[in-house]
């Protein structure tokens, strides 16, 4: 593990459980500790054999929420290690004042901290798999009410929710990512949520939430076409990559090489840079290191060729070498090779290169048929950025051949004819 790279570490070092949370067996050691009590103390103190501390101590997670709620009240352990909303506690406000206002089994329904967790791990897989937009309207409420209860979080738990606050505002910036480059309002609200995660992360001083949220405004900046800022948050990214988990490390990597890669043209040691990141990505994706970071990213062999292909294209373009051209062609066949079906915003993606791919080499049968799927994917996510790709792809072929057959079929396809 690498200190202070788990949103709890501000907490104390303990090892990660699950569903993003640290161990609890942990979590319960450490505060019976500071407390100078033994196992049979807490043991006499909770009214039960000192083995069941024993099994409290050795378990990963307590699925019984009402024992969670008792020991966090004995040890007087921040709500949040344990996936508890604050106010389960019997706290009405930030100051601690206590209250029997509002039930207990009201309060487990809607607001512990763990059904934020779970709705924000589901979000993100479902953003992979294209099925997003059913979660758009329960996202909105979410963030709104996770607002409100941060600010009114009790100061010994504040930071656990300014952290889970701070993953909500870049889960909202890549939703209205979706939205497209042409929409000025989405764009707008896209940078601010990155801002003021940002400026979350930092004030919490907390590495993986900081270089997860530089690396997601850098895609975002390459998507708008903004080179120069996606560069200058790649290097923002860069600061945090030796810091953070390994799977936001490999990422962080793997879009650096993106972000400078337009900057390479008459530039050897950047180009070299570039392949540099890439081959470190791929070590460690080699490794297959667990996911469960927090970032909600994927780091695999798949989306490194990917990147590889991407970056080789932009290569070749530069310096107008077909050699290049083959060899990005040879890195997004590896890429659909190791490409895992649940992946479908991913298949988007791959679609996408392709057929810039083909264009690069003046294929434009091969380009249109490959925008043509990549448009049908952009559909089944109704992804207003993947139909704004086609539709750029189809104004570059259109450029080449207005008369081709298959061009006219695309356009038709995107209703533009």
């Amino acid at each position: 593990m690498i200190a202070g790279s788990y949103w709890w570490s501000r907490y104390g070092d303990f090892p990660p459980g699950d569903f993003n949370q640290p161990h609890h067996g942990a979590v319960i050691a450490y505060y019976r500790k500071r407390r100078g009590w033994t196992q049979q103390d807490l043991a006499i103190a909770a009214g039960v054999e000192w083995r069941t501390v024993r099994e409290w101590e050795a378990i990963a997670m307590l699925n019984d929420t009402a024992r969670r709620i008792f020991l966090a009240k004995l040890l007087r352990i921040p709500p949040a290690l344990f996936g508890l909303d604050w106010r389960l506690l019997g706290y009405r406000d930030a100051y601690g004042t206590p209250t029997n206002q509002q039930p207990l089994s009201e309060l487990a329904a809607e607001d512990a901290y763990y059904h934020y967790e779970d709705i924000l791990a589901l979000a993100w897989q479902a953003r992979r798999q294209g099925t997003l937009s059913n979660y758009l309207y329960r996202l909105s409420r979410c963030l709104q009410r996770l607002e409100l209860a941060t600010q009114q979080a009790p100061a010994h738990d504040r930071e656990a929710w300014q952290a889970l606050l701070c993953r909500y505002y870049r889960l909202a910036a890549e939703i209205e990512r979706d939205q497209g480059a042409s929409d000025p309002g989405a764009r707008q609200r896209v940078l601010q949520y990155y801002a003021t995660a940002l400026r979350l992360a930092e004030e919490l001083e907390d590495p993986q939430l900081a270089g997860a949220t530089w690396m997601s405004l850098t895609e975002a900046q390459l998507e708008y076409g903004d080179l120069a800022e996606a560069k200058r948050a790649a290097e923002g990214a860069l600061q945090y990559a030796e810091r953070v988990q390994p799977v936001l490390r490999g990422n962080i990597y793997l879009v650096s090489a993106a972000a400078h890669a337009p900057f390479a043209a008459e530039d050897d040691g950047l180009r070299s840079q570039c392949r540099r990141w890439q081959e470190q990505a791929a070590v460690l994706a080699y490794r297959r290191p667990p996911e469960d970071d927090g970032s909600f990213l994927k780091l695999n062999l798949a989306g490194v060729h990917h990147e590889r292909a991407k970056t080789l294209l932009v290569f070749g373009q530069q310096q107008g070498e077909r050699r290049l051209l083959q060899q990005a062609r040879e890195e997004l066949a590896l890429a659909w090779q190791a490409l895992t079906p649940d992946l479908v915003l991913w298949q988007l993606y791959f679609s996408l290169t392709e057929a810039r791919l083909h264009l690069a080499a003046n294929e434009l049968e091969a380009s249109a048929r490959s925008a043509k799927d990549a448009l049908k994917l952009a559909q089944f996510m109704r992804s207003r950025q993947g139909q704004e790709q086609v539709q750029q792809l189809y104004e570059r072929l259109q450029q080449r051949d207005a008369n081709n057959p298959y061009v006219l079929h695309l356009g038709a396809e995107l209703g533009l004819l």
